[in-house]
């Protein structure tokens, strides 16, 4: 499945998948990004443009831009819900119907 065993609930409209199948973009990016780094690959990159560079040549080492500084931001734009089953989650500021719990679905 993807990121854990159980399926994630949307919770706007209640639409099942797995946990991963939520991840914005820039979430996506900074997850392959520390995996990389957490492999080694990225700072052997590095030492690498460093060698080269130090031959005379060049070398891009941000593996197409995957190397963040932090983890993405959150937008303001979002408002805490607290749900009695399994605890708080955010939605977009101003939405009015119901609330789904990303773990078991419930409103």
């Amino acid at each position: 499945m993807g990121i854990g065993d159980d399926p994630q609930t949307c919770p706007y409209c209640e639409y099942k998948a797995a946990a991963d199948a939520f991840f914005t973009k820039a979430q996506t990016a900074y997850i392959h990004a520390q995996s990389l780094n957490g492999t080694g690959i990225g700072s052997a990159i590095d030492e690498l443009g460093v060698a080269i560079g130090h031959l005379g040549g060049s070398v891009d080492t941000t593996l197409g831009g995957a190397r963040l500084v932090g983890p993405p931001t959150e937008g303001v734009d979002m408002k805490r819900h607290d749900l009695a089953c399994h605890g708080p989650v955010k939605v977009v500021d101003g939405w009015t119907a119901a609330v789904h719990c990303p773990t078991c679905g419930s409103t």
